[in-house]
Order: C-alpha cells, then sequence, then structure tokens
C-alpha cells in the first residue's frame, strides 16, 4: 500500500528531466506528517534531489525560503494546509511564483484525492473524511476490502455521508465484520437497541472505536427507530449498571422499577430512565439470549457498581432480607454473579461474626455449577470465590464433628481416613485462604482469616480457629496411630497396607512373569519423591486420569518417613536396613533391592532393569523432543514432586499450585512437564505402578519440643537431631515413639510436635521423618495407558449398611468419581425406602475430579399392632440412582443400576402405647 510519501516521490520522478520548479497541494497535511517535508531535499526515483519549499499562508518567509533554494537546484512547492481546518488556502500573493511551474499539473495528495488513488471511482465526501482522518491513515491496508464491502451493498458510492465513511473506518479496522454486523437495519426499537448494545458494550475489541460506532448508529437508524438514539448518548459504564439493576428489579419483582432505580441515587441526574424503561427488559432478554454478550455487558457494569453502591442497592431494593431470602437468589439459575457476590459478602460477614449461629448447610445442597463471571470482573468473580470458600468451610465443620470410630486395626484408620476426607483438610483450608483473599474485602479478609486462623495467622493458627481445630482433628489421629504401632513396630511395617509388601500387593500376577521374560508390555515403577497423599488426590490423579485408567489404594509408608530408609525400604520390598543381595549381604543399594523383589537374577539386571534417579528424571524433562532411547523392559523411574518442601515457605495450596505446573509444564515456554515425559515413554500395553515414599509435615510453632543438650543434641556420642526424630537416644519425654533400624534407634516426633534444638533459630515450614499421616499415606496406583476416549464414573465409599437410631438421623457420604478421559454431567438422587428425597446433585464432572455428596438417613420406624417392624412406615433401604453422559454427550444410567444400601433402625428401648394406657384416665 503507497502511503503518501511514496506517491510525492513517485510524481517527482514522473516529472521532466528539465523540470525546474513543480507543485503538489498537501491541503491535510499529510505529506507534512510523513516528515517527508522535513527533509533539506527529497530525492525521486531517477535520484534526482528536490529542494521542498512550503507555503503555509507566510508571503514574506516562503519568498526567502524560495530564493535560498533556487540557488541550489530543483525545487518542489508545496501548498501545506492544517490538519483541521477545511477552509480553502489564499495563494494569491505567491501568485507569481506559482507561474513558474513547470510540473504540470499540481499533485493533490489532500484526504478525497489520496483516497480515490486507493479506492479507484468512488468520490469520498471530504468532511467525514477529516473526522476519521487518524482512523483510516493507520487502516490503510485494509481500506480497499472495507470499501468494497460498502459497494456491495449500496453500488455506486455518490451519495455517500457520514455513516458511511464511519463504517469504512470500522470494517477497515476490524476486517473480520461484516456491514450487516455493523450497520443496524432493525425498525423495531428493542432490536435496533440491542443490535447497538451489542456493539457499543458486548463486543470488547471495539471500546477504541465507540465514537465512530455512535455516528454509524445514527446514521443507520430507520426513522421508526431514531426516538431510541439517545440509548446511545450515555456512558457505557453507567447504561451498562442500568442494564444489570434493571434485571435485578425484575428479578426480584419490583413495582414501579424506574421509581426505584432513581431512588437510589447512584446514576447522574441527567440519565432520564424513564426514557429507557419501554424497551427495558426486552432488550434485555435480547442481550441476555447470548451468555458471551451479557458477560461482557456485566463486565462493563463492574465498573459502575461498586462495593457501596451495591450495598446501597440491596439496602433499597431488599430491606431487612433475611439469610434465605439471599440464598434464594444465590440459587436463582440466572442469579447476576455481581448481585450473588454482594450477597455471598453478606453471608460470609454474618458467619465471621457468629459462626455457630449462621447456617450455612444450604451450601451442600446448592447447584454444583455457580453463576460464571467475566475472568476479568473482579466483584463478579466473588460469587465463585465466596461460595467456594462456604463449601470449604461446611466441609472441615461437617469433618470435625464426625465421630471418632473405634478401630481395631492401623488398616481400618487408613481407610476411614480416606473415606472420610480427613486425608485434604489441610489443603481445603488453604485453599479456603485462597478464596478469601480472592474476595478482595479488605474488612471480610481481617474477620476471616481471623476465623480461619487466628490473630497469629497461618503459620501458627489459634487453637479455637478453624485450622486450628484441624490441626488438632489430624493430630489426634496421629496419636491413634502412634498408639498402634508404639507396642511392635515391625509388626506394623509388615502389615498388608505398608510399603514393604506395596509392590507385591499391587503388581500380583504380573511378577510371577517378571522372571520368565514374557510379560505384556514393558513394566514401569514410578516413585514420586515427597508426594503426599492430598497432592495425589486433588491434584496429580486427576490429569493423569485424562490418559491413564487408575486403580489406586492408600499404603503406610515405611519408618522413619525420610527418603534413605524409606524409599530403599519401599523398592526393595523389606524393612528399613534389612535389604540384602543375593549373598545374604546387607545393602541400601536401590537397583539391587528392586531387582531381587522383582526376581530378577544379576544379569537379567543388567539387560533388562534400568533405575533412572530423580536427577536424571529432571534432566531428561529438560530435552525438546524427548524420546526414551534408553527404555528397558523393566523402568524405575524417580521424579522429585515435593521432596523440597524443606526449602518452601508458602501454604499448602501454593505448594500444590507450583507441582500441579511441574506435572503439566508450560507449554508457553517450551517446558516440559512430567506428564509429557511419561506420555513420551509409557506404551498403552505397559504396566504402571505409582507411589510415593513419604509425604511430609508442616512444623507449627506451637507444637515444637525444646531439646536441650542433655537431652540428646550434644556431638561425639552419635546423638543427632533432626526436625522430626532424634536418632541416638533411648527416647526423650513421655511414651516415646521408639523405631529400631539396623543398629539405630530412632525417636520419632508424632503428628504435628517436632523437635527444636535449643541452638536452632530457625527451621523450615516443612519437613519429614517423623510419624503422622500426613508423612505416612502415600498411594499404591496401578495404572494402564487409554488408546481412546473412555466414560467411567465411579462410585465410592459405599457402606455395606447403614445403622441408626430411632428418630436420629445419621450422614451417608458418597463419592463419585470421573474414572475416565472425557468429561462428564452427572445426576444423582439419593432417597430412602418411604420415598424421602435426601439428596440430588447436578453437576459437571471433569475427568480425574470427584463429587462428594452428604445426605442424612432419618431412623424413622413404626410398629405394627403385633409390635412388630412395619415395613410401611421404616425406613429399611437407602437407593442411589446415578445417571451420566457418556462420550458423545448422551445422558445414560450408571452401569452398576440403582445401588441399594440397607438400613437397619434401632428402635427406642422404651415405648408406651397411650391406647394401653387409656384406661387409667377413668380412674
Amino acid at each position: 500500500m503507497q502511503t503518501p510519501a511514496d506517491i510525492f516521490v513517485q510524481w517527482l520522478g514522473s516529472r521532466a528531466r528539465d523540470c525546474r520548479i513543480a507543485i503538489a497541494v498537501d491541503g491535510d497535511s499529510l505529506l507534512m506528517d510523513s516528515g517527508v517535508l522535513g527533509k533539506t531535499a527529497v530525492s525521486d526515483e531517477l535520484g534526482r534531489a528536490w529542494q521542498p519549499v512550503v507555503f503555509r499562508g507566510d508571503d514574506l518567509a516562503f519568498r526567502l525560503r524560495f530564493r535560498s533554494a533556487r540557488e541550489q537546484g530543483q525545487i518542489v512547492i508545496v501548498l501545506a494546509g492544517s490538519r483541521t481546518e477545511t477552509t480553502r488556502m489564499e495563494v494569491f500573493w505567491i501568485a507569481d511564483i506559482l507561474a513558474m511551474n513547470e510540473g504540470g499539473d499540481p499533485l493533490d495528495i489532500s484526504l478525497p484525492a489520496f483516497f480515490r488513488r486507493i479506492c479507484p471511482k468512488i468520490n469520498f465526501p471530504a468532511a467525514p473524511l477529516r473526522r476519521y482522518r487518524d482512523t483510516l491513515m493507520e487502516r490503510l491496508e485494509t481500506v480497499p476490502s472495507a470499501a468494497a464491502k460498502i459497494i456491495e451493498r449500496w453500488g455506486r458510492p455518490d451519495d455517500w455521508g457520514n455513516g458511511q465513511i464511519a463504517a469504512l473506518a470500522l470494517l477497515a479496522g476490524y476486517p473480520k465484520l461484516t456491514l450487516a454486523e455493523i450497520w443496524p437495519d432493525e425498525t423495531h426499537g428493542d432490536e435496533f437497541v440491542a443490535h447497538g448494545l451489542r456493539l457499543l458494550l458486548g463486543t470488547p475489541s471495539l471500546v477504541s472505536d465507540h465514537t465512530i460506532m455512535r455516528e454509524i448508529l445514527n446514521e443507520a437508524a430507520q426513522p421508526q427507530v431514531r426516538d431510541s438514539l439517545s440509548w446511545f448518548n450515555l456512558p457505557p459504564a453507567d447504561l451498562a449498571g442500568y442494564l444489570v439493576l434493571r434485571l435485578v428489579a425484575d428479578q426480584y419483582g419490583l413495582q414501579n422499577p424506574t421509581t426505584q432505580l432513581i431512588g437510589l441515587q447512584v446514576f447522574d441526574p441527567q440519565m432520564d430512565l424513564s426514557n429507557l424503561e419501554p424497551l427495558a427488559m426486552r432488550v434485555i432478554n435480547r442481550l441476555r439470549s447470548s451468555a458471551s454478550i451479557w458477560g461482557r455487558i456485566e463486565e462493563v457494569a463492574d465498573a459502575f457498581l461498586t462495593p457501596r453502591r451495591l450495598d446501597r442497592v440491596l439496602e433499597t431494593l431488599t430491606p431487612g432480607v433475611p439469610i434465605q431470602k439471599r440464598v434464594e437468589y444465590i440459587c436463582r439459575a440466572n442469579a447476576v454473579p455481581l448481585i450473588a457476590g454482594r450477597h455471598v459478602i453478606h453471608i460470609l460477614n454474618a458467619f465471621f461474626t457468629k459462626p455457630s449461629s449462621t447456617p450455612i448447610d444450604w451450601v451442600a445442597e446448592l447447584k454444583y455449577v455457580t453463576p460464571e463471571s467475566p475472568r476479568s470482573s473482579t466483584t463478579g468473580s466473588i460469587a465463585k470465590s465466596g461460595l467456594s470458600l462456604l463449601r470449604a468451610i461446611h466441609r472441615i465443620e461437617r469433618s470435625l464433628t464426625m465421630p471418632l470410630p473405634a478401630f481395631q486395626h492401623p488398616e481400618a484408620l487408613l481407610e476411614w481416613y480416606i473415606e472420610s476426607g480427613h486425608h485434604g483438610l489441610e489443603l481445603v483450608v488453604a485453599r479456603a485462604s485462597a478464596d478469601l483473599m480472592a474476595c478482595a474485602e479488605p474488612d471480610l479478609v481481617e474477620v476471616g482469616q481471623r476465623y480461619l486462623f487466628g490473630e497469629a495467622g497461618d503459620t501458627d493458627p489459634a487453637p479455637d480457629s478453624l485450622r486450628g481445630r484441624v490441626c488438632e482433628r489430624l493430630h489426634q489421629i496421629d496419636g491413634l496411630l502412634a498408639d498402634m504401632i508404639r507396642p511392635n513396630p515391625t509388626s506394623f511395617m509388615q502389615g498388608p497396607r505398608s510399603a514393604a509388601s506395596l509392590i507385591h500387593e499391587k503388581l500380583g500376577d504380573c511378577l510371577s512373569h517378571v522372571p520368565l521374560g514374557n510379560m505384556d508390555g514393558r513394566l514401569w515403577i514410578l516413585v514420586f519423591d515427597g508426594m503426599r497423599y492430598d497432592t495425589w488426590d486433588e491434584v496429580i490423579r486427576p490429569i493423569l486420569s485424562a490418559h491413564f485408567a487408575v486403580d489406586v489404594q492408600p499404603f503406610f509408608a515405611l519408618l522413619p518417613t525420610f527418603t534413605l530408609h524409606a524409599r530403599s525400604g519401599l523398592l526393595g520390598g523389606c524393612l528399613p536396613c534389612k535389604g540384602t543381595n543375593r549373598q545374604g549381604e546387607a545393602t541400601a543399594n536401590e537397583v539391587i533391592l528392586v531387582a531381587k523383589v522383582l526376581g530378577l537374577t544379576q544379569e537379567d539386571a543388567k539387560t533388562r532393569l534400568r533405575v533412572v534417579t530423580d536427577a536424571d528424571t529432571t534432566a531428561a524433562l529438560m530435552r525438546i523432543g524427548f524420546k526414551d532411547k534408553d527404555v528397558r523392559e523393566i523402568n524405575v523411574l524417580i521424579y522429585s514432586v515435593s521432596d523440597d518442601c524443606h526449602d518452601f515457605s508458602g501454604d499448602l495450596a501454593a505448594f500444590n499450585h507450583r507441582i500441579r505446573a511441574a506435572i503439566v509444564g508450560d507449554k508457553t515456554q517450551g517446558a516440559r512437564g512430567i506428564l509429557d515425559d511419561l506420555l513420551a515413554r509409557i506404551r498403552p500395553k505397559d504396566t504402571v505402578l505409582l507411589t510415593s515414599d513419604h509425604g511430609f509435615v508442616e512444623l507449627l510453632k506451637s507444637r515444637a519440643i525444646p531439646v536441650t543438650l542433655d537431652d540428646g543434641s550434644s556431638s561425639g556420642d552419635g546423638k543427632d537431631v533432626q526436625t522430626r526424630y532424634i536418632s541416638g537416644t533411648k527416647g526423650i519425654g513421655k511414651s516415646p515413639l521408639l523405631i529400631q533400624t539396623g543398629n539405630q534407634i530412632y525417636q520419632l516426633a508424632v503428628g504435628y510436635e517436632w523437635f527444636k534444638r535449643e541452638s536452632t533459630r530457625a527451621s523450615p515450614r516443612y519437613n519429614h521423618g517423623g510419624c503422622s499421616m500426613a508423612e505416612m499415606v502415600i498411594p499404591g496406583a496401578l495404572m494402564r495407558r487409554l488408546t481412546g476416549k473412555a466414560c467411567r464414573l465411579t462410585l465410592e465409599n459405599i457402606p455395606a449398611h447403614i445403622t441408626v437410631e430411632e428418630d436420629a438421623t445419621t450422614d451417608v457420604v458418597l463419592t463419585l468419581r470421573n474414572a475416565g478421559n472425557v468429561d462428564m454431567s452427572v445426576s444423582l438422587g439419593v432417597q430412602d425406602s418411604l420415598g424421602n428425597v435426601l439428596a440430588k446433585q447436578d453437576a459437571p464432572l471433569p475427568v480425574g475430579r470427584k463429587l462428594t455428596i452428604t445426605s442424612q438417613v432419618t431412623g424413622r420406624y413404626l410398629q405394627t399392632a403385633a409390635r412388630e417392624m412395619d415395613p410401611q412406615g421404616t425406613v429399611t433401604s437407602v437407593s442411589i440412582r446415578i445417571q451420566h453422559t457418556d462420550q458423545d454427550g448422551r445422558m445414560k444410567d450408571f452401569e452398576e443400576g440403582t445401588v441399594v444400601i440397607p438400613v437397619r433402625v434401632k428402635p427406642k428401648p422404651t415405648r408406651l402405647e397411650t391406647d394401653a394406657l387409656k384406661s387409667f384416665d377413668d380412674m
């Protein structure tokens, strides 16, 4: 595309060789703005140097410049106009000099002439061209195609006006738009206004061109809709705010909504709301037919509807609204996120002020899908963050009210710990804190932080804070585990759920094929070093489930829970320091240990087995286009997932966010993640066992146990004090947990307790090596690579039966998990045998994610005249009906059908029949 300077130089080159003076007319300063006239000389295409002499109406100065330039060679006289003035230039003062012209007709480089060169045969009107001069000059490349769209509709452009030039400027800036999209031709007011608002408010790319759009709308308006043009004269934020509030007024069924909206005193007094009212709801309904358009309008309204204004709105429109009414609005399928978010803020404030007296049970029955808000909207996102916070609080509070059962053995404690969701409570608290910060209300954040952590914050939670109570519950569970271990640690570590038996338990029959070399595919043992079970459950499993079928059980890591002992025992299938080579000699060599547990001979291990350390897997992740050329029949890969917890100072939510980034990588930066590494190595027929060697626990300041030199921290006597264990001592304090590992005795810290040497000033936030469920519970996951779309739903935590006292209630917690690799939607209904609906939930369920539903069963009991249980009035069972979408998006029944759980109601020990006592009334 030629610029004005290009045309100027080309024109000079076409002048006769002996031409000494030529004239150009730059009426709109296009040449001046290009900078070409600022040069001492302009070279044409023939290499001739022309001296530019510019006339700006200054006769004397011009003549002096002309005289000087004439002595230097060829001259081009440029009659320069103004960028804004459209009046004629007075040149009769220099008529004598202009008469010297030898260059033929002067070059006309005005805006109309310039655009006629770009789009021949079009007679552009000068005034609108000058109005949109800057916009058009920035979009020169696309002006011809934009003009073609206009010509296609109106043909010859002799009658083009302001609107057509405005359309030309807009279409040139947005080549993908059509003329029909930006030029409303509707004859009904609501249709015309809705079309215009889609452009002005609902199209983010047009924000900088609102002035152009308004001119187009003014030109495009048919006589029938011209009285609706006042809609487009309002500031965008005010107009968007009005649309949102007018919708809310309609949702609340307000009488005289215009009067009430005016009474809010949030709009400019010059804004005539009564003029907007006749079309308001019809326009709003049209706009809401497109979720993206209405979402953008809410985003624009967000700048206008500040928290203070929203509070005024709620006080005026819903005075003294009880929490039930707020909940009703939040639960509306068409709730406005801005308003729902403000209701959530009020509910949170009430809850944090008096947690025990503000009911939030309703959040468990709330539809999983909350009103989505534009990504950049701060106020609107509160609906999502606030409800997520309330869900987290509700889950935690309910968990803390669960009674601790009596556990007969550690394996029962392990199963309950996972099924009850206690393994994830710490991460839920950390994510709740992030949701609280997302609410962006300083006062709310302050009172919410006190509820979550107390005055000292998350690193030292107060005992009565939510985190403090969670820690106390988990510490209690850890104490129960320690009590089971203390009498016979060796027996515990030889149990059926010990990491020492994990490889045998999970690989099962596969191990019999390993020595024979007739496995169907290769074997991979993946150790995610330092990974906690909550990280596995909430972060890693959902990611891997999109590519692998996963079958997992929880196991106990070996003690003490640090890598040297825990991983060697895991890979060797033995107790720490009990591993031996084939000659019976003690060894901690992981290659020898894993070869022995897999039944490989020494020669087979050299050719068929490969152990890749965490340093090697990290190096592989940095190689672009990685291919595993060294793959063998049996591969053990160590990945450093969270073993660097000692160096991390953020909370668990931040730590897991970082771990997730390490798993998926960063495609924008070309960084490969662990998932990329696995997919490059593992084939569909391969068998994969994924586990961890240990987890870690947070070292709370209030749980530190001071250790003096006399307690065993002195050097030179073989004693060593670490935060989670003391080695070389017979134990300090009451009932120490002692572990004999080889020739070494370790005293392990239990739960959140940790050892602080008197000489230590600082300590890491997280560490491992002791006895806690956070450190000891690890996954044992058997996985197979998926080759196509698989839609699979599992129902977990199904109790074999339910026992409940008469007229009492008991919780039934069910977990649905998407175990396939296709996102699905699920519908679940729970009811008892009497037809009472106990729970109903419709929700999306992404790959790998789980949905936990809690319902309450009431022990209804009725006797017959023969004092036998009457099934017509007694709850005898609970039925669960599930439907979910398949890989084609069609709804289907759960493959296991309707699940029925028997219920046994224990009748009250004493039942007085009123009929039997009636005769006493006559005495």
